[in-house]
């Protein structure tokens, strides 16, 4: 009897220790493939962020050479053309900030919303992502919550060099969003992996399953940007996401931007094939138990049949 209840104790204390051990394990390997995914994510987002200063930059050449409207709408429309599905607007704007022309004579007589045109700027510049409802007036679905990222560069005169305007493109954030989550990741089946943008400046998500504008804690941020395999970062829905996080960097002349990608996933769709896994051992575990119990008070029976026998004889 002591055999069998031993061989049970030992069987279930050997298959927790394997459960806390695989768990951790496999947190270690989620998190590595997040942080692997979120830096990814980062680098892909700065290049295509630098090639569309690019564009801007040669487009602000082009507008400083050309003196034609017709030309210089021609160049607008051009750009815009090549991107259709991630640039919603191109435009020419003075140096104060006026709309002289643009792609489908959106804005044109208007300001420049503030952030997005300085009379002073004498380098590229990005604002942060916003909505704008100077376009969402001009669509048809009017709830849709579109917000832009507006890159912006001097126009210099061919001559004289003297700033004499600025070139403008406003980038939709959903088409980032799409580029952010171009290489997904499942964890389990049918539970894929959630990639957000963060501003390190103001601490809000940028984009990221409509969750723009939400306010995050610096707390929160500092933790993001260190986190470990073994924390669990505290979003504001719930602390139950292993999160992996890289920050965008410089690339050539294209300033930081400053924003952290962060990719999560639900521990429970992280850890449910361990789950299934530590379930499964343990059921074999208790049966094996049950087993060798069984057979221990069979030996233990017929072992004891000679001396059963012997003691009656002797009675």
């Amino acid at each position: 009897m002591s055999f069998g209840v031993m061989s049970v104790a030992v069987v279930v204390t050997v298959v927790l220790v394997m459960r806390y051990e695989t768990e951790r394990q496999m947190i270690r390997i989620v998190h590595r493939e997040l942080q692997q995914v979120s830096e990814q994510a980062a680098d892909r987002i700065t290049k295509w962020m630098y090639e569309r200063s690019v564009d801007v930059q040669y487009l602000a050449g082009e507008l400083g050479r050309v003196r034609a409207m017709e030309k210089r709408q021609a160049a607008l429309n051009e750009l815009k053309n090549i991107y259709t599905s991630s640039v919603v607007w191109v435009g020419a704007v003075d140096t104060d900030c006026k709309v002289t022309q643009s792609t489908d004579n959106l804005f044109v007589g208007e300001h420049m919303p503030m952030g997005e045109c300085y009379p002073s700027m004498l380098t590229p510049k990005m604002s942060h992502a916003r909505p704008d409802p100077r376009v969402q007036r001009d669509r048809t679905e009017k709830n849709d919550p579109m917000t832009f990222i507006t890159i912006t560069h001097p126009i210099r005169d061919y001559e004289s060099n003297d700033v004499m305007g600025y070139a403008s493109m406003k980038i939709r954030t959903q088409y980032l969003d799409q580029l952010v989550n171009a290489v997904p990741i499942r964890v389990a089946e049918g539970h894929p992996t959630e990639a957000f943008v963060l501003s390190k400046n103001s601490n809000v998500i940028l984009f990221g399953r409509d969750c723009y504008g939400v306010k995050l804690s610096p707390d929160f941020m500092t933790a993001i940007e260190n986190t470990r395999a073994d924390v669990f970062v505290p979003w504001p829905d719930g602390d139950r996401f292993i999160t992996g996080a890289a920050p965008t960097r410089t690339f050539r002349n294209i300033p930081n931007l400053n924003w952290v990608v962060a990719t999560r996933a639900v521990r429970g769709d992280a850890l449910g094939l361990v789950g299934d896994l530590m379930t499964r051992l343990l059921i074999w575990g208790a049966g094996l138990s049950l087993f060798a119990l069984a057979m221990g008070l069979y030996i233990a029976r017929v072992l004891g049949h000679p001396l059963r026998m012997l003691t009656r004889a002797a009675k």
